[in-house]
């Protein structure tokens, strides 16, 4: 690993001019998903991607986390544009909360405004006058923004990388990115476009640095077809995949495999049935009427005559697949003879409940296929010799990585290295951070927030450390709840009473209670004869939490109520 040198020793930035423009990401550096980042020029301000976050168990309570939008609200009047690459929910999840504060034009593809619109619709948003549709190597002029959209692979249809040509120079953004040389829709990646810019001068290229670490070129989305052909051709029962709603492209290709076998279609999974619906509507997928059956029908069909696309792929405690593994499915039952295919990657953090599904469904007596090299998922990022000829026809004075944690930023920094790009000359950026940026070089100057703002139900931003510290307190330890009842000159009126919820074993806790009375006893009257000038309750919860600790190795959540009578 290269170690680069700090930004300032590698910037000859001249403080005195302003004309130097701003990259600032609030998301998606050091981390996977939340994808933003901001450009600003002067009073020109455009936005590229607006994701979320799926939360893990350290988050309990938490549905979604979003980018911080403060430092847009507060500028407002300086944006003049909203850019998206593609339709995945870490680079379209965070829009409709940010449209719910802000009107600024959105420009999209077909399938990736047709996804925000039912999004939108879900929120009762359904303006949508400020959307623009863009088509690879379309042109737009954004303030002192030019924009050129350019065609690029990945695991969804209608993906763009943008080209912005700014006062400053050309800035090169990837968005998520793959280089597929045989894609199912044709829409071979745009070398020529990106080679074009590589001869006029780019300035600087921010690149997705997802698959980073892996060496090699990652597999074109045909081969999945073919694997997942060879499955369902030796099935003798029916064959269930789970793939992402979003992966036109997979589902494309189960739709031909079970055609070609002879097999009707089922839909299961709310977002499957609304993205397989919106894609033939907008020409992005292609089957006929009677390829598809209601899930109602099954059972007028043969098993070995049955395919059904379901969602779940990750896991998901709601989702179809999920359902199925718990027997909880309303028309679908995995029985012996069932193959299940789950045709996806899995999102780091969801290996367990991918594999409780896994061991559930193989109970049941199906056999269950993974992925595991094998053909039935290929990654929709780039691997390190595709990022290395991005870097080489696009030729950029400055490189930022982007997309990815912080081991896959450093990994392809080095991978920019390996390509002749000047260590000085290359940013590994953290959320927040502003660089400002011309020809001469680069500082990175003070921050903007870009703190996780979490969802939870209907409250957005509500949720803080020390609510999730409880949440976690709770669900780990438990809570023992204390009332004490004092008589008007302050002595305990009656024994302190407890109720202990998912903390100890109620054989267990008669020894536990007999010390912790005790020492209120101890505490109250040590308390009353003094000044009383602190609080009994700050005092009984310090010493008791001491106390339980020693006693159990555990530090319950503890809460003190305290009574005065008064006669």
């Amino acid at each position: 690993m290269v170690i680069l040198p700090d930004a300032k020793e590698g910037s000859k930035t001249n403080d005195m001019d302003d004309q130097k423009i701003k990259i600032m990401p609030i998301g998606g550096v050091g981390e996977i998903g939340r994808n933003m980042m901001l450009l600003e020029y002067e009073q020109d301000l455009v936005i590229i991607d607006v994701g979320l976050k799926f939360p893990d168990s350290h988050l309990p309570g938490v549905d979604l986390i979003l980018p911080d939008f403060s430092y847009v609200l507060q500028n407002e009047k300086k944006l003049k544009a909203i850019l998206i690459t593609h339709g995945h929910e870490d680079h379209i999840g965070g829009l409709v909360y940010l449209l719910k504060d802000i009107a600024a034009p959105v420009y999209a593809t077909r399938l990736t405004l047709g996804l925000i619109g039912n999004k939108m619709i879900e929120h009762g948003l359904q303006e949508r006058q400020l959307f623009h549709e863009v088509k690879p190597r379309d042109r737009v002029t954004i303030g002192k923004f030019r924009v050129e959209f350019i065609n690029v692979n990945h695991s969804i249809a209608g993906c763009l990388a943008l080209a912005i040509n700014t006062p400053v120079g050309t800035v090169i953004h990837t968005g998520d990115i793959k280089i597929d040389s045989n894609p199912i829709d044709n829409a071979l990646f745009d070398f020529y476009t990106f080679a074009r810019y590589g001869e006029e001068g780019v300035l600087l290229l921010l690149s997705d640095s997802t698959n980073a670490n892996r060496p090699g070129y990652t597999r074109s989305e045909s081969i999945t077809g073919k694997k997942i052909n060879d499955i369902v051709a030796a099935a003798k029962g029916r064959v269930i995949i789970a793939s992402f709603a979003s992966n036109i492209h997979r589902i494309q290709q189960i739709i031909q495999v079970a055609r070609a076998n002879g097999r009707k279609i089922a839909l299961s999974g709310l977002s499957m049935l609304k993205n397989v619906e919106l894609a033939r509507q907008l020409g992005y997928l292609e089957y006929e009427e009677n390829d598809l059956i209601p899930l109602n029908d099954l059972k007028f069909h043969p098993d070995n005559k049955i395919a059904i696309i379901t969602t779940g792929s990750q896991g998901e405690p709601l989702s179809a697949l999920t359902r199925i593994a718990n027997k909880k499915h309303a028309h679908i039952k995995a029985v012996v003879g069932d193959t299940i295919i789950i045709s996806a990657s899995i999102i780091p953090g969801n290996e367990r409940a991918v594999a409780d599904n896994i061991n559930k469904l193989m109970m049941l007596g199906a056999a269950v296929e993974i992925n595991s090299g094998n053909g039935i998922h290929v990654s929709g990022h780039a691997s390190q010799e595709e990022l290395k000829t991005i870097i080489n026809i696009t030729r950029p004075k400055f490189f930022m990585p982007v997309h990815g944690e912080y081991r896959h930023l450093v990994a392809h920094a080095d991978l920019a290295i390996a390509t002749d790009i000047q260590p000085e000359n290359i940013i590994i950026a953290q959320n927040g951070e502003i660089i400002i940026l011309d020809q001469n070089g680069y500082q990175k100057r003070g921050n903007i927030p870009a703190n996780d703002i979490y969802v939870d139900g209907k409250t957005i931003g509500d949720i803080g450390s020390s609510v999730l510290k409880d949440r976690i307190t709770l669900s780990e330890n438990g809570i023992v709840f204390i009332v004490i009842v004092l008589s008007q000159d302050f002595f305990l009126a009656e024994a302190p009473r407890f109720v202990m919820r998912g903390f100890i074993f109620s054989k267990t806790a008669q020894a536990v209670y007999q010390e912790m009375e005790l020492n209120i006893e101890k505490i109250v009257d040590k308390w009353r004869l003094g000044s009383r000038k602190k609080g009994l309750e700050h005092r009984i919860k310090s010493t008791l939490k001491k106390i339980l600790f020693t006693l159990t190795g555990r530090e319950p959540m503890i809460e003190v109520e305290i009574i005065r009578l008064e006669y």
